[in-house]
């Protein structure tokens, strides 16, 4: 059997503090230039998350433009919703990851 591909899950803190004192745009330009350097090649699989007083799970399907927020309020009951949309294949969905971090 194949070794599983590398995935990497970036957590980001989108608060309006992390907006205004600039941090959330630095990590988001230092994510972006570090993909192309992320180890595992063509099979390297990429998600997000984002978390303010709600947390946010991103779709980034390969084709779409644009990614698909997913929001959960109930801090108390967290679930994952659209579970095998998370993790995506980083070269086939890399227009929709740059764009999430634009």
């Amino acid at each position: 059997r194949p070794p599983q591909p590398p995935a990497y899950f970036f957590v980001l803190d989108v608060s309006a503090q992390a907006a205004q004192s600039g941090m959330l745009s630095a990590v988001a330009q230092a994510v972006k230039e570090c993909l192309d350097d992320l180890p595992g090649g063509e099979r390297t699989q990429i998600g997000f998350l984002t978390f303010d007083a709600s947390v946010h799970y991103y779709s980034l399907k390969a084709g779409s433009a644009n990614p698909q927020m997913l929001v959960v309020s109930d801090l108390k009951d967290l679930f994952v919703p659209a579970p095998e949309d998370l993790l995506v294949n980083l070269v086939e969905s890399r227009e929709c990851i740059d764009a999430f971090l634009d």
